[in-house]
């Protein structure tokens, strides 16, 4: 598994949104996945990620049981006022409790 970013690139074209891949630009020539923006999956098969809340400004992670539908608030987590701040919440509680990083499910 490649290394992620606990916070994205301080030039990332794609800051505040939930896309997948990095594009190319000056002195980088190929597109490549996202190193930021992940989904994750713990020991019991609990998909986790992060989506945003009713409103512009508000976005949480989120998990989903692998038998159930629908995906709820993980309670501790805070919701934030962007994409990356929830993102990076997020990445940082996963490498800490050690979960498997997905290719995103979008």
């Amino acid at each position: 598994m490649p290394e992620y970013y606990e916070n994205r690139c301080c030039m990332c074209p794609n800051a505040g949104n939930a896309k997948t891949e990095c594009p190319t630009g000056p002195l980088k020539y190929a597109v490549t996945p996202c190193r930021f923006v992940k989904t994750y999956r713990d020991e019991r098969g609990w998909m986790y990620k992060v989506m945003s809340g009713i409103g512009d400004d508000t976005f949480k992670a989120r998990y989903q049981k692998p038998e159930k539908g629908g995906w709820k608030g993980v309670p501790k987590l805070p919701w934030q006022e962007s994409f990356d701040r929830a993102q990076s919440d997020l990445n940082a509680f996963a490498k800490q409790r050690g979960w498997e990083e997905l290719i995103c499910l979008d």
